[in-house]
């Protein structure tokens, strides 16, 4: 009986006696090096260009040789899942060189705001540098301490933003020396000009500013930026506002010269300018609350629009209430502007008109 025990419990007590197998310490994978485009070290790359990851212990840490499709690079903690990337060889001396193709997709919704939040990142920093990490589905990325340099610009960007700061500057001296932005008034003498008009110099300042956001967020995305409904529904309300307020300035100068000329009246004096701020916010009768209220409402709409777009890098959308708002204002200056004189009593002789 004795025997039979002792039998039984050999193994066990075999296993026992036997030292515990030392576990295995985990694999980590680490990032060792990163090239630009013309594979040489260096922090700093383009958009649209190629970046060399060296990776130590890549297929150890992922059990499985490295397959491309699942390397996943990540800027600034944020993962790329649309940049492709492609091993350029073998493991030598268990590193991994592994190419990424820095090419921005922003046909997805969430890889294009994963891409603008980068930018936007690299744009704040100091240097550009956001940080580089690799990962894989279903491990958390591998932590480098590299950051990458990103160069947004261009060679032609300061061209371009020197043309537009150019042509913002050429807008103003035309509008200061010909009627570019003036109302559409008879001629007067030499050297005088008419009133500046609020419609035009809101259908120029909307001109400038999509324009100049459009520029800019090109030129950072290195992609033609989309034109969003909104923007192209301001453009739609200030040109329309122009050209509704010519008409009535058309109209009502040709009725009062009608009526005079039937009357033997002298043909009425066109107004002079009194200075852009006062011009635009004026009617025959002084300072007038439409006017007021479509230039507080138009410079407000663009210190945002402006804001936004820096903030995002993308062209804002706007929520359709104050597109609705927008084309309220507009419509209640046009509805007051009908009724304006075109000249006040004493351009008139002292009579009303």
């Amino acid at each position: 009986m004795r025997n039979l025990v002792v039998i039984t419990f050999l193994p066990v007590l075999l296993c026992a006696q036997q030292p515990a197998e030392e576990q295995k310490p985990a694999v980590v994978a680490a990032v060792i090096k990163v090239e630009n485009a013309n594979g040489k070290d260096g922090d700093t790359a383009n958009l649209k260009n190629k970046i060399y990851v060296s990776v130590a212990n890549l297929e150890a840490w992922t059990d499985r040789p490295s397959n491309p499709e699942e390397i996943i690079l990540f800027l600034d903690d944020r993962p790329l899942k649309t940049v492709t990337a492609s091993v350029t060889g073998p493991p030598k001396d268990g590193v991994t060189r592994i190419a990424f193709d820095l090419m921005p997709d922003y046909s997805d919704p969430d890889e294009a705001r994963n891409w603008r939040r980068l930018l936007v990142s690299a744009r704040r920093a100091k240097d550009g540098r956001v940080a580089l990490s690799i990962g894989v589905a279903g491990k958390a990325p591998v932590g480098s301490g590299l950051r990458l340099k990103l160069n947004l610009e261009r060679w032609y960007s300061k061209l371009i933003y020197l043309a537009l700061v150019a042509l913002a500057a050429g807008v103003v001296i035309l509008a200061r020396l010909t009627n570019l932005l003036r109302d559409g008034a008879p001629p007067l003498a030499p050297g005088q000009h008419p009133p500046y008009s609020l419609a035009r110099t809101q259908m120029a300042i909307w001109f400038l500013i999509v324009l100049a956001a459009w520029c800019y967020v090109s030129l950072m995305t290195h992609s033609a930026a989309p034109l969003s409904d909104q923007v192209l529904g301001l453009i739609g309300i200030s040109g329309a506002t122009a050209l509704a307020a010519l008409a009535v300035d058309t109209g009502k100068w040709s009725k009062e010269i009608e009526e005079r000329t039937a009357l033997k009246k002298p043909e009425p004096v066109a107004p002079k300018s009194k200075g852009w701020l006062r011009d635009i916010l004026s009617d025959v009768n002084g300072v007038s609350l439409h006017r007021l209220q479509i230039f507080v409402w138009t410079v407000t709409l663009a210190i945002y629009f402006l804001w936004s777009t820096l903030r995002d890098l993308v062209m804002p959308e706007f929520d359709n209430q104050l597109l609705v708002l927008m084309g309220i204002s507009s419509g209640t200056y046009l509805g007051f502007k009908w009724p304006e004189k075109v000249v006040s009593k004493e351009d008139a002789g002292g009579t009303a008109t």
